[in-house]
């Protein structure tokens, strides 16, 4: 596994942070609830995206929540450079059936409510521009602008949908299709989105390289337009074709910030 000093430098830093250096990992796993007991670590949080659970030498059990400017590849690639496994990250197995080509979304008030948002700022963008002059213009055209840039972004990339065709998982959004083939996916997982305006997201490692060069990334996207009712379906159709999906969701939690189904994470 290829690690660079860049990626080295950063999964020492973000490891300090919880006490501990990548020499003293014993093993770890990642996309998925804690392997321990509840009452054997205090966990900071056991749900919700970018979970790294590290077991040290001396018996310490903690979870780290990264986010993505947290540059999650540059930790797996660290440790499983260094040698330290990582308990429930397979390499899939190879399927000789090819399926059949499967698509999973639905219509999002989310994304049509967004789509508005965009065009009202688009349009206030060029009304400053054109009706109004000097620092007014100027102050109106800022302020409408950041509004419309945040609003395609959101659009690009929080309303993902997912489908399956012959050997590659396909992410599908607004503009964009990304392709990955199944022998390149190590693991998958659903699990609920963080964000107030999100729902739940899809987490994805890629192995890229071969023999000793070869080295895994990182993924996650935004997949609100994907049915959480189907999430089960959509993982149990990734482990038909040899791939470690797992969907961390369940039928009484809600959202992320759903304290009333707290118990049930």
């Amino acid at each position: 596994m290829r690690y660079t000093a860049k990626e080295e430098a950063r999964s020492r830093q973000l490891l300090r942070r919880y006490g501990m250096t990548p020499e003293e990992v014993k093993q770890f796993a990642c996309l998925s609830r804690p392997y321990w007991q509840d009452g054997e670590a205090n966990v900071e949080a056991n749900y919700g995206p970018g979970l790294f659970h590290i077991e040290t030498v001396d018996g310490r059990k903690t979870t780290c929540k990264l986010h993505t400017r947290n540059h999650p590849s540059a930790l797996l690639n660290t440790l499983l450079g260094m040698g330290k496994p990582c308990i429930n990250l397979h390499v899939p197995e190879a399927s000789p059936d090819e399926a059949q080509r499967m698509g999973f979304h639905r219509p999002s008030l989310y994304m049509f409510w967004y789509f508005i948002v965009f065009l009202m700022t688009l349009i206030m963008v060029f009304w400053s521009l054109t009706s109004l002059s000097g620092l007014l213009a100027a102050s109106m055209g800022i302020l409408f602008g950041a509004l419309c840039f945040y609003s395609l972004f959101l659009l690009l990339t929080h309303f993902c949908y997912v489908s399956i065709e012959g050997h590659t998982l396909d992410i599908h959004s607004v503009g964009r299709t990304v392709s990955y083939p199944y022998g390149r996916i190590r693991k998958v997982n659903f699990d609920f989105a963080r964000e107030l305006n999100s729902t739940h997201v899809m987490e994805l490692i890629e192995e890229v390289g071969e023999g000793e060069a070869h080295f895994v990334r990182y993924h996650l996207y935004y997949i609100g337009r994907v049915p959480r009712t189907r999430l089960n379906e959509l993982a149990e159709r990734l482990q038909q074709q040899g791939i470690d999906a797992t969907c961390s969701l369940n039928d009484e939690k809600r959202h992320y910030h759903d304290t009333l189904h707290l118990q049930h994470n």
